[in-house]
């Protein structure tokens, strides 16, 4: 379903693309749908396929060694998990022979459509996706799901190339009314619970003597984002030490107090006699503006609603997409040779 796998969002480990990378509840719900799309399918008897074919669709073959490697592949990935009994093999190879014929769907779907990938766009989602591991660390990660790395790579752009389809005709279509966002917020108050916030400019330097020449600089007039730009030796100096607003609570205790101490908008906390320090340096904030705590107006929470309702429908928009791509296709399943080691 789009949910599960457009929204992998855990960056610091390398899932294994494709259909055995479903989570166990998807595995389950997954198995209880198989015989819904059998309805869309023909099954042929022994002699009608071509030699080691499980199934075709729109005249492309699955063959039965890549069937098998995907098997495997699931049994290994659930190793545990899946209890080793003929029934419930058949009714596994089952559902990988249906997320094969799903994934041929999807392919032939993203040609007609005209889908492609950029060398950007491979370049940035693995890059978030992998980037805390090592070479030897994705390599081995490959090796443990789909073979060597060039095979992992293949498998994740094929699921790039899906998801982008998805989101295509899928996603991008739904629609949500206002009332249907209007509605959402009446019921749904204290989801949009704000606390106490003020939105901050940073300047920090790594002596006291520095402090105290910005500081005077400031007394004297002194642009506070020139400063910055001068001084500043953080990150947040790209942004001209903007950090946005912060939430009472997240920063460290002498940074917090300080920054929450005054909520004028304009303040700036550069004392000569108490310094706000870290293990940074010595930090000088100014007070770009102010948030009270209480409910966000519905002009602010409104494009959150959306992204909540389009994340509620986005499954059953998609089933129904699917469905029809189903429908209009041809399929056959070779039962025989499927479920030929079954038990």
């Amino acid at each position: 379903m789009p949910s599960t796998e457009m929204r992998n969002t855990d960056p610091g480990r390398v899932r294994t693309p494709g259909a055995w990378a479903l989570p166990v509840a998807c595995m389950l719900a997954a198995l209880a749908l198989v015989a819904a799309c059998q309805r869309s399918e023909r099954r042929i008897s022994p002699g009608e396929s071509a030699p080691h074919t499980v199934a075709v669709v729109n005249n492309e073959r699955i063959g039965y060694e890549e069937f098998q490697r995907a098997y495997g592949q699931f049994l290994t990935h659930w190793e545990g998990l899946v209890l080793p009994e003929a029934a419930q093999k058949k009714e596994i190879r089952e559902l990988i022979v249906q997320l094969m014929i799903q994934d041929k769907l999807l392919d032939q779907e993203a040609r007609r459509r005209g889908i492609r990938l950029t060398d950007q766009d491979v370049r940035a989602r693995v890059q978030d996706l992998v980037a805390p591991l090592d070479v030897s660390d994705l390599r081995r990660t490959a090796s443990a799901g789909v073979g060597t790395l060039q095979e992992w790579m293949q498998a994740y752009e094929r699921r790039m190339i899906h998801m982008k389809l998805i989101q295509q005709e899928v996603i991008d279509k739904l629609r949500i009314t206002p009332k249907e966002a209007r509605d959402f917020y009446a019921r749904n108050p204290r989801r949009f619970f704000r606390p106490e916030q003020v939105k901050v400019r940073q300047l920090c330097v790594a002596s006291r003597d520095v402090y105290d020449r910005v500081a005077k600089a400031l007394d004297s007039g002194d642009d506070f984002v020139q400063l910055v730009r001068r001084y500043s030796i953080t990150p947040d100096r790209q942004a001209d030490g903007d950090l946005g607003f912060v939430q009472k609570g997240t920063l460290p205790a002498p940074l917090d107090q300080a920054v929450f101490e005054s909520k004028r908008v304009g303040a700036v906390s550069a004392s000569r006699t108490r310094p706000v320090q870290s293990e940074l340096g010595f930090h000088i904030f100014r007070i770009e503006g102010y948030r009270p705590e209480g409910i966000r107006p519905f002009d602010e929470a409104e494009p959150e609603i959306r992204q909540i309702l389009v994340q509620e429908r986005e499954g059953d928009a998609y089933r129904r997409w699917l469905d029809q791509l189903r429908s209009s296709a041809s399929i056959t399943i070779d039962t025989s040779l499927l479920n030929a080691e079954a038990g």
